[in-house]
């Protein structure tokens, strides 16, 4: 998977934030009215995220009773899921 990242938004009047790939320089989107730059950031972690999911799903059990749980062998995946939450939102 290419790691995307993001530049924030440009000055006014379109205030455009630019995402791109980190291994070619190519820009993969351009935002508009993104001030502080949240649309491009949640775009360029969107890749990350979704990967984390897919995994997490298949580790996501489901008991006799209804219950939800995660293997073991899942908690790398919950570590992912949350590093890519966390830089959707920029923290």
């Amino acid at each position: 998977m290419k790691t995307l990242n993001y530049n924030a938004g440009t000055a006014a009047p379109h205030h455009q934030g630019q995402v791109y790939c980190e291994e070619t320089g190519k820009t993969v989107a351009v935002t508009f009215d993104d001030e502080t730059g949240d649309k491009a950031r949640l775009i360029a972690a969107a890749p990350e995220m979704l990967e984390a999911l897919e995994a997490l799903t298949f580790y996501i059990n489901q008991d006799d009773d209804g219950d939800f749980f995660i293997c073991k062998e899942g908690a790398q995946h919950v570590k992912n899921a949350s590093i890519a939450i966390a830089k959707a939102k920029g923290e």
